[in-house]
C-alpha cells in the first residue's frame, strides 16, 4: 500500500520542522515525508516546494485556523495516490528509519481488518482519569463529556489516545475526525479528543501500538536509557520521541536564537529538558541549517 508520511506547521512552527526532517534525512528517508501547510508563510512555502516537501490544500484558503483544524483536516492535504497517512508531529525526533516498520504494522492492520492504529497517551490513564485530572486542574472538557456520553463511549472502559503518531488506512476515518473536531466547541485539547471520539466509535478497528516505540513522550521520557548506539525505553528500542509533556515536565518551549548566513533568527522550539536529547534536537537542527543555508536565506524571507 501507498504510504504516506506527513507531518504540519504553521510560520511559527517552521524552525521546529528542521530537526524533525533532519533525522528523516539522516536516516535515508526525506523522500517518503511532506509538510502540511498549516499556515506557512509564502517563502516557506517555496522553501518546502523546490524540496518537493510540501502539502498544500488543494483549494485556497480562507480565514486562518488554529493549527488543530488543519490537522483535524489531514484529508484535505492526503494525496490522491496515497492509501495510508502515517502522522508524525513536527516535534517528534525519527530515531531509526519509520518505513519497514510502518509497512509491517500496515500489513498487519489490512490483515486484522483495522483501519487506525496509534499509542496511548499514558499507559495508566483512562479517559475518564484524564478528564478528572484536566478537570481538577481548571480546564474545560465539558464537550469531550458530551460527545462520550451522545456516542456512548465509556470514558472507564478506554485509554486516552496521543494523537503525536498515528496511522490510518481509511479516508471515512480521516472524514469523520475532522466533521467531529469542526463540529464540537473549542476546549481543552479539542482536536486531540475528537481524534479520541472517532477511534472508540469503532473499538474493533483501533490498534494499539507501544509508545515505548512510537511516541516516547511525558513521563516516559524519564525512563529512557542507552544500549550502545540504541535509545530504549525500558525494553523497547526506540523510533521516536516525542517533545511534550503534562505541565512541560520534560520539555520547554524557548524562544531561541541562531543565525543563518551570518543572519540573526530566533524561533520557538520546543526542546527536551534531559541535556543529552536536547543535544541531539540541536545537532539536528544546526546540521540541517547548514546543509540548506541557501534555501533557507530566501524560505525566511531574507
Amino acid at each position: 500500500m501507498a504510504i504516506q508520511f506527513l507531518t504540519g506547521a504553521d510560520s511559527r512552527m517552521f524552525a521546529q520542522l528542521f530537526i524533525l526532517l533532519q533525522s528523516f534525512e539522516e536516516l535515508g528517508a526525506s523522500a517518503a515525508i511532506a509538510v502540511c501547510d498549516f499556515g506557512l508563510s509564502a517563502p516557506q512555502r517555496r522553501f518546502l516546494e523546490e524540496r518537493r516537501q510540501l502539502a498544500a490544500l488543494p483549494q485556497p484558503r480562507g480565514k486562518p485556523l488554529h493549527p488543530w483544524y488543519y490537522k483535524s483536516a489531514l484529508i484535505d492535504f492526503l494525496p490522491r495516490d496515497a492509501e495510508v497517512a502515517a502522522w508524525v508531529d513536527a516535534d517528534m525526533v525519527m530515531l531509526a528509519d519509520p518505513r519497514p516498520p510502518v509497512a509491517a504494522l500496515v500489513a498487519e492492520m489490512a490483515k486484522d481488518g483495522q483501519t487506525f492504529a496509534t499509542c496511548v497517551d499514558d499507559p495508566r490513564r483512562e479517559i475518564a482519569q484524564f478528564l478528572e485530572e484536566i478537570e481538577r486542574g481548571g480546564r474545560n472538557v465539558r464537550p469531550f463529556r458530551e460527545l462520550l456520553a451522545q456516542w456512548r463511549i465509556a470514558p472507564r472502559q478506554y485509554p486516552y489516545l496521543n494523537s503525536g503518531f498515528f496511522l490510518v488506512n481509511s479516508r471515512r476515518w480521516l472524514k469523520d475526525w475532522k466533521k467531529t473536531t469542526f463540529e464540537v466547541d473549542e476546549h481543552f485539547l479539542w482536536e486531540q479528543n475528537a481524534f479520541n471520539i472517532t477511534a472508540w466509535r469503532n473499538p474493533a478497528a483501533v490498534r494499539l501500538i507501544d509508545p515505548r516505540q512510537w511516541n516516547v513522550h511525558g513521563e516516559s521520557l524519564a525512563r529512557l536509557t542507552r544500549n550502545g548506539d540504541r535509545l530504549l525505553c525500558e525494553d523497547q528500542a526506540v523510533m521516536v520521541i516525542h517533545a511534550t509533556s503534562f505541565g512541560e515536565r520534560h520539555h520547554s518551549v524557548e524562544m531561541t536564537s541562531w543565525s543563518v548566513a551570518g543572519r540573526p533568527q530566533t524561533s520557538r522550539l520546543r526542546l527536551f529538558r534531559d541535556p543529552a536529547l536536547r543535544a541531539l534536537q540541536t545537532s539536528l537542527f544546526d546540521r540541517y541549517v547548514l546543509a540548506n543555508e541557501a534555501s533557507l536565506v530566501k524560505g525566511l524571507g531574507g
